[in-house]
């Protein structure tokens, strides 16, 4: 199968014929359209877009509604994402707003703690730190991203300049870059930090997973996590698998 995720900055594609113990992934800027993306991808994907059952899902609809029309002549299954909520009962309201990317997560580690606590923290465009808990999806905190706060920053400004989110910056900076990257490094994980110390309050037997663009620059400062680059590609695929076993039960 094929699965489509659409971010608000990558579309992730990834490829698996074994139910998901392993992907072939591309990874593309959201704003690059898909005829573009599918001609920058090396030869197998010809043969696998002809014959293989293709997915799609996201939390961009523009993007998504392209995706769409340009496979208008594959394999596009009728999937239904809102069986997540079978699968985590939950209280979160309207259920349909529940991101994409945050439904996968959280099934990614639901089926990895087999009952137990999982607070799921996905840093990219935002940040969404999510718990699960007794089977159910508790609730979680969104804030901006790394970048998200920077871009900000400089849009909301006259003089600030755009720049880029630096790892372990000064703590006390003596430039106007240097300011912004301390202020928006320190102040998310600090934020981090107290969503985790409270999770494990609550739960010290729980698991704290780490994934999205910008875990690779996070999870040296947050030890207590496990970084899992493959959490949303994993849930996405227990919930194509889900929905099969529904659609049997139901026919």
């Amino acid at each position: 199968m094929i699965l489509i995720s659409i971010g608000n900055t990558r579309t992730l594609l990834a490829h698996t014929d074994d139910g998901g113990r392993s992907f072939t992934i591309g990874r593309f800027a959201s704003t690059h359209s898909p005829a573009q993306i599918r001609s920058e991808l090396p030869p197998p994907w010809a043969d696998w877009w002809a014959s293989e059952e293709i997915f799609l899902g996201g939390v961009v609809p523009e993007v998504q509604e392209a995706w769409q029309r340009e496979l208008q002549d594959c394999h596009l299954p009728v999937w239904n994402p809102e069986i997540f909520h079978q699968l985590l009962p939950n209280a979160y309201q309207p259920p349909q707003s529940l991101g994409f990317d945050r439904r996968c997560c959280l099934i990614g580690a639901w089926q990895q703690v087999a009952g137990g606590a999982a607070l799921v923290i996905d840093a990219g465009t935002a940040i969404t730190m999510d718990i699960l808990a007794h089977g159910r999806f508790l609730g979680g905190q969104i804030l901006p991203g790394l970048q998200s706060q920077l871009d900000c920053l400089q849009r909301s400004t006259a003089r600030l300049p755009r720049t880029s989110p630096l790892a372990h910056p000064e703590l006390l900076a003596n430039d106007t870059i240097g300011g912004m990257q301390s202020g928006v490094w320190y102040g998310t994980l600090a934020a981090i930090r107290q969503a985790i110390a409270g999770f494990q309050q609550e739960w010290p037997d729980g698991r704290i997973f780490l994934t999205g663009g910008d875990a690779v620059l996070l999870q040296p400062q947050l030890s207590q996590s496990l970084h899992d680059p493959l959490l949303l590609l994993q849930g996405f695929v227990r919930l194509v698998q889900e929905n099969r076993n529904y659609s049997k039960k139901i026919r």
